[in-house]
């Protein structure tokens, strides 16, 4: 998710946003998981991490992962950007999470909201 000022929330962000300000928010992923052509993403918004969003999905076909072999991946992953396109035929989206980088083709995804419990 973009930091900048004046940026325009892509459609995807805009869900796990709610709205919020792309300038003062940070999320992170929490965890990815993959399994059944079901592709589950968990979403803490910082500074407050008030809430857990998770993001379902369906019918998720991944079309690439990317990573940088020379850079240690720690998790939870920052989210630099999350973006999303519509094909006609379902949507195409793009994690990146600076040193790994998930492209994947699925339906838009549903979204619940849990209260997070550190």
């Amino acid at each position: 998710m973009s930091l900048c000022k004046n940026v325009t929330a892509t459609e995807i962000e805009k869900l796990v946003l709610d709205g919020a300000d792309l300038s003062t928010v940070a999320p992170y992923a929490g965890k990815v998981t993959f399994a059944d052509g079901l592709l589950i993403i968990t979403v803490v918004a910082v500074p407050s991490g008030n809430e857990i969003a998770t993001l379902l999905f369906p019918n998720a076909t991944i079309a690439s992962v990317w990573f940088d072999e020379n850079d240690t991946v720690e998790w939870p992953l920052d989210i630099v950007g999350f973006d999303s396109q519509s094909t006609g035929e379902f949507w195409r989206f793009v994690l990146n999470c600076g040193s790994v980088e998930l492209c994947r083709n699925s339906g838009w995804p549903s979204k619940t909201i849990q209260p997070n419990l550190r």
